[in-house]
């Protein structure tokens, strides 16, 4: 259950999508819903995004996310670290080598520190140089702070449970891997999506996926959105294109996966009353040579 491909991502997507629909809203004692992780051979960032995205609409329905699966598996140790991270205000949570643990950020002075803190674990656990690794903090920790901007949800009248912060995850491959060296960083809001931004600013007829492609294109966003939303977007396609990495983005509707190979856009569904993604979910992911 990781997300490297466009199909394995979307295959997250149909499980997080049939599970909301059968959890139905409700008042009164909390229902209970049981995600079950014990077939999962592994899990990623996004996989942890995906779980706190549901755990957040879930209690929105009043409704109780439970997990269960084998204690002794790799997921559920993943699992249990990165939540135990997130519950314990200490960290007194241990990673494994190369385990950049899930946290939620509620500040940009807070997102410049995590974003350091993930480029020495890339420094540490892969191979990259000091060179590289601040190159791809500083680009990616300019971009990714200025989501606060735009990325924290607005709060509705009448709605208790509205978040104010930004869920972030990542791995970086341990140098005693014998995969491919690789650094990982995903990281999700609850804010204004892209599609919703740029709908009326450019052709009709844009699916959410095709509207997510045209916002990484260089200057898309600087032409058509008054404060600029998403204009980072293009350099995270040419960070990722230059070290044979990949860009996905689910935001909305809409799915879009950019590699340095080609670009790939999908529409997940044509409601945009009731989103599949209530905000943006971005994933980038670096390949060392």
């Amino acid at each position: 259950m990781t997300s490297e491909t466009p199909d394995a991502l979307l295959d997250m997507i149909h499980v997080v999508h049939a599970f909301l629909q059968h959890t139905p809203k409700h008042h009164g004692k909390l229902k209970k819903g049981l995600l079950s992780f014990t077939s999962c051979e592994d899990i990623d960032a996004v996989t942890l995004l995906l779980i706190m995205y549901l755990n957040h609409q879930m209690a929105r329905r009043g409704w109780q996310l439970f997990l269960i699966g084998d204690p002794g598996s790799r997921p559920w140790r993943k699992i249990y670290r990165n939540l135990g991270n997130m519950k314990r205000q200490d960290k007194i949570t241990k990673p494994e080598p190369g385990e950049f643990l899930l946290r939620e950020v509620s500040s940009p002075q807070e997102m410049v520190k995590v974003i350091s803190e993930w480029a020495d674990c890339v420094r540490a656990d892969t191979s990259a140089s000091d060179e590289q690794a601040a190159l791809w903090e500083m680009k990616i920790g300019e971009i990714v702070t200025n989501s606060f901007q735009h990325g924290l949800g607005p709060g509705r009248p009448g709605e208790l449970f509205r978040h104010r912060s930004i869920y972030i995850a990542g791995q970086a491959s341990c140098i005693s891997d014998p995969k491919p060296h690789m650094a990982h960083l995903a990281a999700m809001d609850f804010g204004r999506t892209i599609p919703a931004t740029l709908e009326n600013k450019l052709a009709e007829g844009l699916t959410d996926g095709e509207l997510i492609q045209e916002a990484c294109q260089r200057g898309v966003t600087a032409r058509s959105v008054i404060d600029n939303q998403g204009a980072g977007l293009a350099d995270l396609v040419d960070l990722v294109k230059a070290n044979n990495g990949s860009l996905q983005i689910l935001s909305r509707n809409g799915l879009a996966h950019i590699s340095h190979r080609h670009p790939y856009s999908r529409n997940l569904q044509r409601d945009t009353k009731a989103p599949f993604l209530e905000g943006s979910l971005t994933s980038i992911r670096l390949n060392l040579t």
